[in-house]
């Protein structure tokens, strides 16, 4: 009987989970406004909706921006992975534990790791493995998922972003690559929102409030 976990060479294998913030506007609108997002000021007038950004949301979010410049393993910015963590996880290292199969900062599934795995020993030999490596290589994988070793910052930003790359190399866009990461086909404007908020946190690099409205916060 064949492994549950095994997967079809070409086959989607789970990326960013189900999260914890489903049902979220979309980046920069509201339920009643279609506009998009205007980049916040940090010191915002009292009352605002959009508090200006305590220092350790300033702080982690330079955590991040280090942590993704030094194991960012695709083409894509760092802007654009730390939008895509913060929408799988607001920042947090522990997202999805004791809650459902993605873990960590990106989300990430067990069969993305193997998917991983399978694809570094391809790049390494330059060709398709055999089915045995290819077994092979799933059990480390699952042997490393399992041991709690994605929970890692810098190693799940790498898996991450290793796996975004494998879709960047497979489909014919960047925002192919992106459905495919979220898994949902395209029913959420998951690349838009990242997208989007990569273009604002480009110009005002240290504006947590442009973070938050992943989520409508």
């Amino acid at each position: 009987m064949a492994n549950p976990d095994d997967i079809h060479p070409n086959a989607p294998a789970g990326g960013g989970g189900p999260g914890n913030f489903q049902g979220a506007a979309p980046l920069g609108m509201s339920p009643n406004n279609d506009k998009w997002m205007q980049p916040a000021p940090l010191g915002l007038v009292k009352g605002s909706k959009n508090p200006a950004p305590k220092p350790d949301e300033l702080k982690r979010l330079g955590e991040i921006r280090m942590l993704v410049e030094a194991n960012n393993q695709s083409k894509l910015s760092t802007s654009m992975i730390i939008c895509q963590i913060y929408k799988e996880s607001a920042f947090d290292k522990n997202a999805g534990v004791g809650k459902h199969a993605a873990l960590g900062l990106m989300q990430i599934q067990r069969p993305a790791a193997m998917q991983v795995y399978k694809y570094r020993l391809q790049k390494k030999t330059g060709k398709m493995p055999s089915d045995k490596d290819t077994q092979k290589a799933f059990a480390e994988a699952r042997a490393f998922y399992d041991a709690g070793d994605i929970l890692d910052e810098a190693t799940n930003i790498r898996i991450g972003t290793e796996y975004m790359q494998y879709w960047l190399d497979s489909t014919a866009t960047e925002r192919d690559a992106y459905v495919k990461y979220r898994g949902d086909g395209g029913k959420e404007p998951y690349y838009e929102r990242i997208s989007e908020c990569a273009r604002l946190l480009d110009a005002a690099p240290n504006d947590v409030t442009i973070l938050r409205k992943l989520h409508g916060k």
